[in-house]
C-alpha cells in the first residue's frame, strides 16, 4: 500500500513539474480577394512562383538572384513590410494552388498566403487569401492600408500575367 501511495505521489508531482503549457489568445486578420485575369493559369503560376516577380507584385524586398519556388520546401530570404525572414512554399498544385508561409526572423507572428487558380471563360480566376496573427494592435487605418496593398498586388499580378501571356502567343 505504501508503494502505491508513493507511486501516485510521484506521478502527481511529475505532472505538476512538467505541466507548464499556457494558452494565450491571438488576434488575427484575414484578407481575401479575387480577380479575373485574361491569361492562362500557367502564366499566372509563372508569375507567382518567380521570386522576383512575386516580390514586385507584393512590394516585398528581395535582393537575390533569379529563383523559382516550385516544390514544397523551397524557400528564400527577404524582407516583408520591414520584417526580415523566410518565405517558404508549403503547398503546390501546379497551375491550381500555391500556399506560402512567411516566417519572420523575430517570430512575432504567423502568416500564410493562399493563391487559388481556376480556368475562367476570360482566362484565369484568382482567389487570394492572406491570414496572419497580429504582432500588435492595428488601427482601422492600418487595415485600410493593407486592403489597398492587396488590391494593388492583384492589379499588378493581372497586368504582369496578361503581358506575359501576350508575349507567349
Amino acid at each position: 500500500m505504501n508503494r502505491l501511495v508513493f507511486f501516485i505521489a510521484a506521478v502527481l508531482t511529475s505532472i505538476s513539474v512538467f505541466a507548464q503549457v499556457n494558452n494565450t489568445k491571438l488576434t488575427g486578420q484575414s484578407f481575401k480577394g479575387e480577380v479575373i485575369v485574361d491569361a492562362s493559369p500557367q502564366a499566372v503560376w509563372s508569375a507567382l512562383t518567380d521570386v522576383q516577380q512575386l516580390s514586385d507584385i507584393e512590394n516585398f524586398e528581395y535582393q537575390g538572384s533569379s529563383k523559382k519556388l516550385t516544390k514544397v520546401g523551397d524557400s528564400v530570404t527577404m524582407e516583408v513590410f520591414g520584417d526580415k525572414g523566410t518565405l517558404v512554399l508549403t503547398y503546390a498544385e501546379p497551375n491550381e494552388e500555391l500556399r506560402y508561409t512567411w516566417e519572420p526572423d523575430n517570430a512575432s507572428y504567423l502568416c500564410q498566403e493562399r493563391w487559388l487558380l481556376s480556368p475562367s471563360t476570360k482566362g484565369t480566376k484568382i482567389i487570394f487569401e492572406d491570414r496572419y496573427t497580429e504582432s500588435g494592435p492595428q488601427t482601422d487605418e492600418d487595415i485600410a492600408a493593407q486592403v489597398k496593398l492587396y488590391n494593388d498586388a492583384l492589379s499588378k499580378l493581372k497586368a504582369l500575367a496578361e503581358s506575359q501571356d501576350d508575349n507567349s502567343k
